[in-house]
């Protein structure tokens, strides 16, 4: 119904159906009548359509910034793992020094001995572990841990304003005064 106002707009013979809804937002919203209703149904009408678009149009761009978030959280690994999948994806390995293989090891055994000594290589950022690997996993390793923070940083202001909002008003007016000052405290 609402999507239908806002693409085709709202004529004479509509208006009833529209005006029950936008008069009980009127009643049960915090905001200031006098901004809404001006004594006309049709500007009352006018401005709750108004109104739900612009809720629509922050309601898709937090859904957005939450998906961007998600996307970015998913991806992201400690650094062992993130050393453990790079690893992984290399096609050869270097082989493990004569003085520190196994005496009779086989091939598995000579094979997991170097996957180890290159990760601990990696993660102590001596050497990448093939061509293919990023040369500094610790670089690799903020950059990812970084898009997370920002997608997140994106949508905390949101996260913010909604807990602001939900404050009783005593809370709201102290905080908000510019008579009080907020400094962080030692310990």
């Amino acid at each position: 119904m609402w999507n239908s106002a806002l693409r085709e707009g709202i004529t004479e013979s509509n208006l009833n159906d529209y005006s029950s809804p936008a008069l009980f937002f009127l009643d049960v919203s915090p905001l200031k009548k006098s901004d809404w209703h001006d004594g006309n149904i049709s500007t009352l009408v006018s401005s709750y359509v108004k109104y739900r678009n612009e809720v629509r149009k922050l309601h898709e761009d937090i859904k957005c910034k939450h998906h961007k978030y998600l996307c970015m959280a998913q991806l992201w690994l400690t650094k062992e793992k993130l050393a453990d999948n790079i690893i992984s994806q290399c096609p050869v390995l270097p082989r493990v020094p004569e003085g520190l293989a196994f005496h009779n090891a086989n091939e598995k055994q000579l094979l997991d001995a170097a996957g180890a000594l290159a990760k601990q290589r990696y993660l102590d950022g001596n050497n990448a572990p093939c061509s293919d690997a990023p040369a500094n996993l610790e670089r690799e390793y903020q950059k990812r841990t970084s898009s997370v923070a920002d997608a997140f940083y994106e949508i905390d202001h949101y996260l913010i304003q909604s807990a602001i909002n939900s404050l009783p008003k005593n809370d709201y007016k102290f905080i908000s005064s510019k008579k009080h000052k907020i400094i962080p405290s030692g310990y």
